[in-house]
């Protein structure tokens, strides 16, 4: 998948690559967490994330057991929270979607596989909504 990089965020990451010294085009800039995500997927960074930042902050209460679901996979539920990685991702899509760019767009930027997820993960703010509704014509007296 290929993303475009926002400027800021490619200076950033221009000046990390710099101080690694010898680090060709296509190389990972951390090859570690690279290879733990290659190994263990994305849930290990979230629980990070989690633990390391949101806790710490006091935006969420630290977790006293693991998030995802145990025991009987009929009857267990996943603990949700409202402030997670995972909500960054909604937001971003709902950021795009808000600022006039469409399904196709959010859909290969977020990298989903189908329009169905993608919407799932665009969440209409009241204020955009309130100008869609002030845009449309005038009928009646």
């Amino acid at each position: 998948m290929h993303i475009p990089i926002a400027k800021p965020l490619r200076a950033i990451l221009a000046d990390i690559r710099a101080r690694a010294g010898k680090v060709r085009p296509g190389d990972d800039l951390w090859p570690e967490q690279a290879a733990r995500y290659q190994e263990k997927g994305s849930g290990v960074f979230s629980s990070e994330f989690y633990k390391l930042i949101l806790a710490p902050l006091e935006l969420v209460t630290p977790r006293t057991k693991s998030h995802k679901s145990t025991g009987n996979a009929r009857s267990a539920k996943r603990q949700v929270n409202e402030v997670s990685f995972h909500s960054l991702r909604h937001s971003f899509v709902s950021f795009l979607r808000s600022t006039g760019s469409n399904q196709a767009v959010a859909k290969e930027l977020a990298g989903h596989a189908r329009d169905q997820v993608n919407s799932l993960y665009t969440h209409v703010p009241e204020d955009v909504l309130q100008k869609a509704i002030s845009l449309l014509p005038q009928i009646g007296g």
